[in-house]
């Protein structure tokens, strides 16, 4: 049984909403301890450990990304090569900022998933 709850908002707010919340106590209330991991849009990450049992307590723990240990299956000038043939930038688009419609270009070169830390890819 999985202890370990992952998953992704589709904003830039990690933060859990009150849908993981109740979805996190229901699957994983009577679990002696679980995490729950939410990744946003933009990169930035928020981490729970939740023990069950003895003193019950909750700690948000922190996160890092380390891309520096390859795993079976790991090609990566495939990957490289797939994601220049598959993967483009739209052209002239542009995000609101504000609800007066004033807006700003998106920036696809920001190296957004570092971003949190201030870091570029290959510092961590």
């Amino acid at each position: 049984f999985g202890r370990i709850w992952i998953h992704t908002h589709p904003g830039d707010c990690p933060l859990p909403s009150q849908i993981d919340e109740e979805t996190f106590d229901r699957v994983f209330g009577r679990s002696d301890w679980a995490v729950m991991f939410i990744l946003a849009r933009t990169g930035r990450t928020y981490a729970r450990l939740k023990f069950n049992v003895g003193p019950t307590a909750e700690y948000e723990i922190p996160v890092k990304r380390d891309y520096t240990q390859t795993f079976a299956g790991c090609d990566r000038e495939r990957w490289v090569d797939e994601y220049l043939t598959h993967v483009h930038p739209q052209q002239n688009r542009r995000l609101f900022q504000s609800a007066y419609d004033q807006t700003v270009d998106f920036d696809w070169e920001e190296d957004w998933l570092f971003a949190e830390y201030g870091l570029k890819g290959e510092q961590i």
